[in-house]
């Protein structure tokens, strides 16, 4: 007997839902790798000591929306999953995650409203969900859209082909079954999923999750039968825009009812006995980009503010920036051909060798990710230098960087 921690497909597909060979959202790469380790949200439960939600599924598109969040804009907030959950009237055993995922992109999210309870029966309500909550909703800056990649079972070789190219689009929501774990990894054992949760990557012994039970990281079989999969995008708030588009639908059938008049009428019309209330709903301001790599003193304070992030002393920081300026000169682009029997080829800020540290199961994915993302090359170097790895730099073990050192 296994238990259902909130997945349910309805009986009827949403006729209108996005799916895999139809409507589908754009592919838009924003991990080349696929791997999303280091945006994952703060750690959350979707239960209590004194209860069960049977929420999963608002759980797990919460941390879809919040990593990508994080990815884009570099942080993101807690939202109130209460919000979701009554509007989607969320009852166990549970929901679909297309219902979920609807609330999420339509109705939006709130922050500090409605918290965690007590009591289930608490946590149930309010139902309806009154306008003041969902005009806060609608007025967040940001917008979850979703697209079905499959909906029922299949085989491991389509399932594998389809998590690894979606992952460069951002993480997937997936069922599960919840929890049965063999050699480190979870397997379904023939069982149905029962669970709803996100999967940001891989590595060699299973798909990785994140989930809303601990361990909050785990590792999927690559046997397991993932049932049913979603992809989502996060993009600027357009629901403000759809909502004009209704007023003005409006506007024209009062028009025709006689209720108000057209503009180009000379007649003023009657004050209304209530003034409507106006709701300004912030347009969403585009953040400046937290690094910049377009010169080498922009490229240099960039790996100084990444080294602060990372928490490492002055004179550590000092060590970091002399070898990449020994190795690169703070050249993001730079490229390097080895005289050595592999010829390999030294890539990017902070020149990874194609040999040992580019391609698949390296450090670095890609000769794309060595010299177009200098964050992620800066960070793991930090990585590598904490596990007493900075000898593999030739500008280290031969001591050229010392004349970098800024004093």
């Amino acid at each position: 007997m296994i238990k259902n921690y909130g997945f349910l497909l309805n009986e009827i597909e949403d006729p209108k839902a996005y799916k895999l060979g139809s409507v589908e959202l754009p592919k838009i790469v924003i991990r080349e790798d696929g791997q999303y380790d280091d945006f994952l949200p703060s750690d959350e439960l979707q239960y209590t000591p004194n209860f069960d939600t049977y929420g999963c599924t608002i759980f797990g598109t919460e941390n879809i929306q919040q990593t990508l969040e994080r990815v884009h804009y570099g942080k993101s907030s807690e939202y109130d999953e209460r919000y979701n959950y009554n509007l989607v009237e969320i009852i166990p055993p549970g929901a679909d995650p297309h219902d979920a995922a609807e609330s999420f992109r339509k109705d939006g999210v709130i922050s500090g409203q409605l918290p965690m309870t007590e009591t289930s029966e608490e946590f149930s309500k309010p139902r309806p969900m009154p306008t003041k909550y969902v005009s806060l909703g609608i007025a967040h800056p940001y917008e979850l859209r979703h697209q079905w990649l499959w909906r029922s079972p299949r085989d491991k070789t389509t399932r594998t082909k389809l998590i690894k190219e979606y992952l460069r689009y951002g993480p997937l929501g997936v069922s599960v079954t919840a929890w049965e774990e063999e050699n480190g990894v979870y397997v379904d054992r023939g069982l149905q999923n029962t669970h709803w949760t996100i999967l940001y990557g891989w590595n060699e012994k299973g798909w990785k999750i994140y989930d809303s039970y601990p361990p909050h990281k785990k590792v999927l079989s690559y046997d397991h039968n993932i049932e049913s999969c979603k992809r989502y995008q996060l993009i600027p708030n357009t629901r403000k825009e759809q909502s004009n588009l209704i007023q003005q639908w409006l506007n024209l059938l009062l028009q025709w009812l006689g209720l108000i008049r057209a503009k180009n009428e000379p007649q003023v019309p009657p004050r209304p006995l209530i003034e409507p209330v106006v709701t300004l709903i912030p347009e969403p301001v585009p953040k400046p980009p937290k690094y910049l790599w377009g010169t080498k003193e922009e490229a240099r304070h960039s790996v100084r503010v990444i080294c602060d992030e990372e928490g490492l002393s002055v004179n550590e920081k000092n060590l970091i920036c002399a070898v990449i300026e020994c190795e690169s000169g703070f050249d993001t682009k730079a490229v390097h051909k080895n005289n050595d029997a592999r010829k390999s080829v030294d890539y990017g800020l902070c020149q990874y060798n194609s040999f040992w540290y580019i391609g698949e199961g390296k450090p670095i994915a890609s000769v794309d990710e060595a010299l177009n993302n200098p964050e992620r090359c800066v960070r793991v170097m930090i990585q590598q230098f904490r596990n007493g790895r900075l000898k593999d730099w030739v500008c280290f073990s031969s001591n050229r960087y010392k004349k970098f050192i800024k004093k």
